[in-house]
C-alpha cells in the first residue's frame, strides 16, 4: 500500500522567520512605492505632469482646457493662445480618459492667474457610468494631490459616497493600492511596441498639444470601431451623464463666484457615428445647454458636428488638421462669448 508522506508542521521559530520576511517585504514595498511611482511610465503618468506644472514656480496660465484624449488630440493650446486677444498663455490640462471628476479634482490646484477654464464633455452612450476609476484616484494621491474639504463635499454631493470613499482611503491603503503601476509598466511598453502610430513621450509631457497619434488607423479597424459605437447608441442614446451635468453646473456657479469664466466644450463626434443618430445627438446638445441655465455666464460650445471624417485619426481622435480647425473654432467662440 502506498504511503502518503505528510509535510512536517513548521516550528514556531520558522513561522516567525517567514512572517518577518513577509512583513519586511510588504514594508519595503510600501516604503519605496512613493519614490518609485513617479518613475513608472503608465497611461496616466500625465496626471503627475499636470499637478507638477500647476505647482511649479512661475505657473501663470490665463486659459486652461480640461478633458480626455479627444481634447489631448484636438486642442493646440499654443494656437489657442495665438488666436485670443492679448495672446494669453494657454495650457492643455487634458489627460487620457480624464473624467469630469478628475477635471474637477485638478481644478482645485489651478493657479490664481487662470481667467478662463474650458471643460471638454463627450456625448456618449447612456450606460452605467463609473465617475472615478479607483486607479485614477490612487494615482492622484501618489502624485501628491490631497482634496480640500470643499472638494470632498462637492464630489460626495454630486457623485455619492462611492467617490468619497475612494478619496478618503488611508495612507497605507493608498500605498498598497499602488501595485497596479507595476502592471501598467508592462502594458505601456507592450503598447509602444504594438502601436507604431502612438507618440507617448511628447503627449505625456507637453502642456500645449498632447497629440498621442501620428497616423490614421487602418480602415478595417476604423470601420469596426464605428460599428461598435453606432450599435452601442441603439440601446443607450448619447448624452452627458446627469451627474456630470450637475457637476458642470456647480463648476459654472463657482466660476461666477470667483470671477473665472467657464466654458463647456461639447466634443466632436465622428460623422459616421453622428449621422445614424443625428436627432438623438441634437437632443443631447439641447439637454446639455438647458442643464447649464442655472449658471448663465457659462458658455456652451457645441463642436459635435464640426469635423468631417477626414479630420479624424480614428473614431474619437482628431488629426492635426482637425485640431487646427477645432482650436480655431474654440478661440472664435471664446472671443465672441467672453
Amino acid at each position: 500500500m502506498t504511503q502518503i508522506s505528510q509535510a512536517k508542521p513548521l516550528r514556531a521559530s520558522q513561522l516567525l522567520i517567514l512572517l518577518g520576511c513577509l512583513l519586511a517585504g510588504i514594508g519595503s514595498a510600501l516604503f519605496v512605492m512613493p519614490m518609485m511611482f513617479r518613475h513608472i511610465p503608465s497611461d496616466i503618468s500625465r496626471i503627475g505632469v499636470l499637478l507638477d506644472a500647476m505647482h511649479g514656480e512661475g505657473a501663470n496660465p490665463k486659459v486652461v482646457v480640461f478633458g480626455n484624449s479627444t481634447v489631448m488630440s484636438g486642442i493646440d493650446a499654443q494656437q489657442l493662445s495665438a488666436e485670443l486677444p492679448g495672446n494669453p498663455l494657454a495650457w492643455s490640462l487634458s489627460s487620457t480618459g480624464q473624467a469630469l471628476t478628475e477635471s474637477f479634482m485638478l481644478s482645485q490646484e489651478l493657479p490664481a492667474s487662470v481667467e478662463v477654464a474650458v471643460y471638454g464633455a463627450s456625448l456618449r452612450p447612456s450606460v452605467h457610468e463609473v465617475p472615478l476609476i479607483p486607479v485614477k484616484s490612487n494615482a492622484f494621491y501618489l502624485y501628491g494631490w490631497r482634496p480640500t474639504d470643499d472638494t470632498k463635499k462637492e464630489l460626495v454631493r454630486v457623485y455619492g459616497h462611492g467617490v468619497g470613499s475612494l478619496i478618503r482611503r488611508s495612507h497605507l491603503s493608498q500605498l498598497f493600492d499602488g501595485r497596479w503601476a507595476l502592471r501598467q509598466l508592462l502594458d505601456t511598453q507592450l503598447r509602444i511596441l504594438l502601436r507604431k502610430d502612438l507618440s507617448l513621450a511628447e503627449a505625456e509631457s507637453t502642456l500645449f498639444h498632447a497629440q498621442r497619434y501620428t497616423a490614421p488607423v487602418e480602415s478595417d479597424l476604423l470601420d469596426r470601431a464605428i460599428k461598435l459605437r453606432v450599435d452601442s447608441l441603439q440601446t443607450g442614446p448619447p448624452h452627458i451623464p446627469p451627474r456630470d451635468r450637475e457637476m458642470l453646473l456647480s463648476i459654472g456657479k463657482q466660476g461666477e463666484a470667483s470671477g473665472r469664466r467657464i466654458a463647456v466644450l461639447i466634443l466632436p463626434v465622428h460623422p459616421a457615428v453622428y449621422v445614424p443618430h443625428a436627432q438623438a445627438f441634437r437632443d443631447a446638445v439641447t439637454e446639455a445647454r438647458n442643464s447649464q441655465r442655472g449658471a448663465p455666464e457659462t458658455l456652451v460650445i457645441d463642436a459635435s458636428t464640426l469635423l468631417d471624417a477626414s479630420l479624424f485619426f480614428d473614431v474619437l481622435h482628431p488629426s492635426n488638421d482637425g485640431a487646427r480647425k477645432l482650436t480655431s473654432f474654440v478661440a472664435a467662440q471664446l472671443r465672441e462669448g467672453f
